[in-house]
């Protein structure tokens, strides 16, 4: 077992060894400390020539899948309608599917490759969370399942294409998302991809439960979740995507704030936690007024203090970036913005 120097990652050679093949160390060469580098990325996930992401194979063949077998597939490579957000219905929750996944997955790709290296400090903190063991994650708003596919997908990928070792992973998923529908597509999709998983020595254990970020009961039952299927967990991420379209009211934002808060507080414990809030690069979300400004004010005020962060106030800001992406459907690349907010979750009783 060999312990990567400046990384979390253990290495077992037995383990990561291809058949008939040596073990290649150079992947493991840090430019500026990252974990996983620009040169690094494979071509499956990254073209260095023109400068386009492309999601992670795996996935595009489980959302792809699914598009088929309900008959979608074709409306998907259509146009798609203007000021379209998620919702309950069956219609408003197949829209976001059809046509706002891919730009979902895309934020997420680029956060975890960070090609252009403007994340570094948050992409790495996927590899340290996922880099084996027993990892619980919480995936809320999960909607289809966007976010949650994409970690595992990359994962996969880099471990494949031999980018990170193949340490045996086990990860822990709790999905929280109001529409049954959006429900559904996330646990077909997560389905679809175990076996693909499994070859790459990450298996998952995944529960979806109805959540409403406005209801104090709802939000109880999830920390109650959370608190079960963390148990045993060497390390714990929560994500929070795409939230933005429906927190920006804010009345919606003052309503959630105490749920945010319990969820937060739950999160600190014994064991290494992140928390990850991911949202499109708008305006509405980045400038001076806008959600993610609202969003760092409120954990300063009610958090920062009795969780004893590292962070000061001065210090305490959202990274942003952007990429072209291929789409998996169409002949063309969109554009993806990228703001994002890392919160190291102290343990419980740190040393102040």
């Amino acid at each position: 077992m060999l312990r990567i120097p400046g990384s979390l990652f253990l290495l077992d050679i037995n383990a990561y060894k291809p058949a008939g093949k040596a073990v290649r160390m150079e992947f493991f060469t840090q430019g500026k400390g990252r974990l996983v580098g620009r040169h690094d990325i494979p071509k499956q996930l990254w073209s260095s020539a023109s400068s386009i992401i492309h999601l992670p194979p795996m996935l595009v063949a489980s959302w792809r899948d699914l598009l088929q077998k309900r008959g979608l597939l074709d409306r998907a490579k259509q146009p798609a309608p203007e000021n379209l957000v998620g919702g309950l219905t069956e219609k408003e929750s197949k829209d976001h599917l059809v046509w706002r996944f891919t730009g979902s997955s895309a934020r997420v790709s680029m956060l975890m490759l960070d090609p252009k290296g403007k994340l570094e400090n948050i992409s790495d903190a996927f590899y340290r969370t996922f880099s084996g063991n027993r990892v619980f994650i919480a995936d809320i708003p999960a909607g289809a399942g966007a976010a949650i596919l994409t970690v595992l997908t990359t994962l996969a990928e880099l471990r494949k294409q031999e980018r990170i070792p193949r340490n045996p992973l086990t990860v822990v998923i709790l999905a929280g998302e109001l529409s049954q529908f959006s429900r559904g597509y996330a646990n077909s999709m997560l389905e679809k991809v175990k076996k693909d998983l499994a070859d790459q020595a990450i298996s998952i254990e995944f529960h979806l439960r109805p959540w409403d970020a406005l209801d104090k009961f709802s939000t109880s039952d999830l920390v109650r979740n959370m608190t079960l299927f963390s148990q045993d967990a060497a390390a714990r991420m929560v994500v929070l995507a795409n939230f933005s379209g429906f927190l920006n009211s804010s009345t919606n934002w003052k309503k959630a704030q105490a749920q945010f808060e319990e969820i937060f507080r739950h999160s600190t414990d014994e064991i290494y936690s992140t928390a990850i809030w991911i949202e499109p690069g708008k305006k509405n979300v980045t400038n001076e007024t806008g959600f993610f400004r609202r969003v760092t004010k409120w954990f300063k005020d009610n958090l920062q203090g009795s969780l004893r962060t590292e962070k000061s106030q001065e210090e305490m800001s959202f990274a942003r970036s952007e990429a072209q992406v291929k789409h998996p459907l169409k002949d063309h690349e969109f554009r993806s913005n990228l703001t994002v907010l890392r919160f190291d979750l102290p343990s419980v009783g740190a040393a102040e």
